[in-house]
């Protein structure tokens, strides 16, 4: 039989693994540190929409109504911006001024670069509040959306368009029944209302309107002279901007759960069932798609380095998920500890910002990076993992390395930047062991963690052993030779065995091989072991030959049931009377 020069590690049933090995460092994919800027920063309370980055800060709105702001070099928190109320809408960003809606009505344009106030609507009067140019109620905000130089805030029954230097009002109009998402162009502002899509323009005159369904946790996205809606019935409509007619549709086999995402040539589409596709703008054919293997949604962003683009989107893995916008291509997937909200990148595609579900803000630095794939979060591996990731730069990897177990590799890079490796931890003791992945662009950088060149762990493996049996005959005659097979758990030979049985030993012995039973008779274990497995044992008792005291029980057996035959059993057999006997029998029988 031929010898495997590598055998894949089994991963033995539950019920045999070590507590050891459940208390033990799994694979802590979740807190890898491969291209943090700085540790994740703890937030105040929960996290709404993406957050803003600006050259010297990093700022996430909270439901408490404070902007938490952290100094975007190290982390640093620094003192919070704090609102007239709570808040529970994103904050919408255009340029330099973030526009922010509280739930007491108000709507506050703050220069973020100089982290001042521009204007409050309604304005403050005496140290408060109050509704101003004839706003008869307290405003029940449900979005902004900006175009234009205007403002444009979205009540349940109402738009309101404000100045968005300013914030004097330009008009309000009761124009909805249940307000709802909306985006603007520098035409028109599109509201949804329950399930119509409205059209209002500039001046406050419905354009027009069109039913296209319930949206989802989306928005509408306006680009290029079409708004764009993702609705629950798995429908993508592309309508164009001027006429409110429906220029091409798309079904998708999913429910759309992220606002779509254009870039003037293309419009990505993320659904629940983990695909991100990119359509042509114009047409609605399908350039291509990726599959995240989770659902993509919420608000996706781009990042842009000269003409390289990116399409970060956050799914429910969770990850940061980051693909080629030209070619679809996955470039690097970075895990997240919980559900992401929405990312946002930096101006020059630097850095990219997203806050998670447990109050966490990450800042990546999005190039070089290299990530691990597989395997995945919590997966316990054995003595030979495979080891698969990729690595990515702006404008290309120059090179890609891994470090595990205290071994320096060389990565072969296809031309995607994938990589695979299967190393052989057999020698490792049980526990964790350090796996990290570097990058290092054509540019000359080199991947960073923690805004240092990586020092610390990307990954902790727990190596677990693996399982083998042993196939012998259970009884034997002393001085007898056993052909013994060990086998791991796919019923393939091994190798490399060490084995002991009755005093012998075999050392590098190789599945199957033949061992001599002990000459003294009792019962035995032959065990065997190799490095990377668990130690296997089968029971063999050595009896000496005693079939000739069978042969002769049997034989006097025979003997004794002869005599009883002969003394007891055998009987003398009757004569039949011959022919005149019998005549003569018969005529006497007549006569009487």
């Amino acid at each position: 039989m031929s010898q495997p020069r590598k055998e894949p590690a089994a991963m033995p049933p539950a019920k045999r693994m070590a507590p050891l090995f459940l208390a033990a460092l799994f694979l802590l994919a979740s807190f890898s540190f491969a291209g943090l800027r700085w540790m994740p920063a703890r937030l105040p309370s929960d996290a709404l929409g993406a957050p803003i980055i600006t050259p010297t800060s990093t700022m996430v709105l909270t439901s408490s109504g404070r902007l938490a702001i952290y100094d975007s070099r190290d982390g640093r928190a620094l003192p919070p911006y704090g609102l007239s109320s709570g808040a529970h809408l994103p904050p919408l960003v255009s340029g330099s001024t973030a526009f922010i809606a509280t739930d007491d009505g108000h709507v506050e344009a703050l220069d973020v670069s100089r982290m001042r106030r521009l204007w409050i609507y309604p304005p403050e009067q005496n140290g408060s509040a109050a509704a101003a140019n004839n706003t008869s109620q307290t405003l029940d905000i449900r979005s902004l959306a900006e175009g234009g130089g205007l403002l444009y805030v979205i009540d349940r029954t109402r738009v309101l368009a404000l100045d968005a230097q300013t914030g004097r009002p330009r008009f309000d109009r009761a124009l909805l029944g249940n307000g709802g998402p909306a985006a603007a162009d520098a035409e028109r502002v599109y509201v949804m209302d329950g399930g119509t899509l409205k059209a209002v323009s500039a001046s406050g005159q419905p354009a027009w309107s069109r039913e296209v369904g319930a949206l989802f946790k989306t928005r509408p996205a306006a680009d290029g002279g079409r708004v764009y809606v993702a609705s629950t019935e798995g429908q993508i409509d592309a309508i164009d901007a001027a006429s409110g007619e429906v220029n091409w549709t798309y079904s998708v086999n999913g429910w759309p759960m992220a606002t779509p995402l254009a870039d003037g040539q293309r419009v990505m589409v993320g659904t629940n069932d983990g695909r991100l596709r990119a359509l042509d703008a114009f047409n609605g054919h399908t350039l291509w798609t990726t599959d995240l293997h989770a659902a993509v949604w919420g608000e996706m962003a781009l990042a842009a380095h000269g003409s390289e683009r990116l399409v970060l989107a956050p799914t429910q893995q969770p990850s940061l998920a980051a693909v080629d916008a030209e070619s679809g291509a996955l470039r690097w997937e970075y895990p997240l500890s919980d559900w992401p909200a929405n990312p946002a990148a930096d101006s020059g595609g630097s850095y990219a910002a997203i806050a998670t579900r447990d109050g966490q803000l990450w800042m990546l630095v999005l190039s070089p990076m290299c990530t691990i794939d597989s395997p995945l979060s919590r997966q316990l591996v054995g003595p030979y993992p495979r080891i698969a990731g990729r690595a990515w730069a702006w404008g290309g990897v120059q090179r890609a390395s891994l470090d595990i177990a205290g071994a320096h590799v060389d990565l072969p890079l296809s031309s995607d930047g994938m990589f695979t490796y299967e190393p052989d931890l057999s020698a490792s003791r049980e526990g964790s062991v350090a796996i990290q992945c570097l990058a290092e662009g054509k540019d000359g950088r080199l991947e960073t963690d923690a805004g240092m060149p990586k020092s610390n762990p990307a990954l902790s493996a727990a190596v677990q052993q693996a399982s083998m049996s042993i196939t012998v005959l259970a009884q034997a005659r002393p001085g007898q030779s056993l052909r013994v097979f060990v086998r791991n758990a796919d019923g393939m030979d091994l190798n490399n065995l060490e084995v002991d049985f009755g005093g012998r030993h075999l050392s590098a012995a190789s599945s199957p091989f033949e061992i001599a039973a002990p000459d003294a008779e009792g019962s035995y274990t032959l065990q065997a072991s190799r490095r990377g497995f668990e130690t296997a044992g089968a029971g063999v008792s050595v009896e000496s030959d005693k079939s000739w005291i069978a042969l002769l029980g049997a034989l006097a057996l025979a003997i004794v049931a002869l005599v009883i035959y002969v003394a007891f059993l055998r009987r003398k057999p009757v004569r039949e009377p011959s022919i005149p006997a019998r005549e003569q029998i018969g005529r006497k029988a007549g006569q009487g």
